[in-house]
């Protein structure tokens, strides 16, 4: 999950991450201050589910499609970082399922819509490994949302492999944050 975290004072926002555990009971979060999502984490949470109750924060729209839909609609991009494969594999993992459900749901409600879904890979393999196997994810992507009844001529496909990374490969931490799907609206 990715967020904007805010604090009172000028200096302290910046985004954030949390990789949730696959039983989904804890969690592991990173912080940056805004303008240094290039280096390393600013400081680091753990923590374990409490709750299945969804909290309340005047910033979230409730749902993971009406951050998608902000997102779209204001920066026409959109980062998901919840799209799972195994190591070198374009299979989606099943827990992927919600998240490419509310992306159905959102195209369903916005009829008009055409997406671009871009896959991105970290920089372990080679180049063109990389570059095949982003756009075998990105197309593994558009058959889901055609399974689930998106007309398959709003969805175009494009992989970048490792050309884009949005932070470094040095960790696992920006290794995962490079190894993505994003949805861009045309």
């Amino acid at each position: 999950m990715k967020i904007t975290w805010k604090e009172s004072g000028e200096d302290n926002t910046g985004p954030a991450i949390f990789v949730f555990s696959h039983d989904g009971k804890s969690f592991r979060g990173f912080w940056w201050r805004k303008g240094s999502e290039m280096g390393p984490p600013n400081g680091n949470w753990e923590g374990k589910k409490l709750s299945t109750k969804v909290g309340k924060c005047p910033h979230w729209t409730g749902s993971v499609e009406g951050e998608l839909k902000k997102q779209l609609s204001s920066e026409k991009r959109a980062r998901l970082y919840g799209i799972l494969f195994d190591f070198n594999l374009d299979v989606i993992r099943h827990e992927s399922k919600p998240v490419l459900d509310e992306v159905a749901d959102l195209l369903h409600s916005e009829p008009d819509w055409h997406l671009t879904i871009e896959g991105h890979t970290d920089d372990i393999g080679s180049d063109d490994k990389n570059q095949l196997l982003s756009q075998h994810r990105a197309e593994a992507v558009k058959t889901y949302l055609v399974k689930a009844g998106i007309d398959g001529s709003r969805l175009t496909t494009v992989g970048y492999g490792e050309t884009k990374p949005v932070t470094d490969n040095n960790t696992e931490l920006g290794r995962a944050q490079n190894r993505r799907v994003e949805l861009v609206r045309q």
